[in-house]
């Protein structure tokens, strides 16, 4: 019995629940594989996709910043390295509500297809 998972509204064929698969569960898996592999490809191409992928990555720098200006070693920069800081996870802030809007309109767009 092949499962499926839904990644984006698209129905996707994941593996085999079978102990023993025979041949030709073997093949719809190989099968399955192969439609999976193609469609995080495709996925990973739009720029939809890049753009709330950057936002993922951004978002973890800006709270490993936000987790080091709250640190000991922080205060023991010079002044001017910790408002330089403040300024890096501002832009970085502003950064991604840019990255926000984006994909807000990305949503916008398909429903007004």
């Amino acid at each position: 019995m092949i499962t499926s998972s839904n990644v984006y509204g698209v129905q996707q064929p994941q593996t085999s629940t079978l102990s023993s698969p025979d041949s030709s569960d073997m093949k719809v898996d190989g099968i399955a594989s192969r439609f999976q592999s193609e469609m995080t490809r495709v996925q990973n191409t739009t720029p939809e996709f890049r753009v709330i992928n950057e936002k993922r990555e951004l978002e973890d720098k800006i709270l490993k910043l936000a987790e080091f200006i709250l640190s000991d070693k922080f205060n023991s920069l010079s002044e001017d390295h910790r408002f330089l800081l403040a300024k890096q996870q501002n832009v970085m802030q502003e950064y991604s509500d840019v990255l926000t809007d984006r994909i807000r309109l990305f949503t916008n767009e398909k429903n007004n297809i």
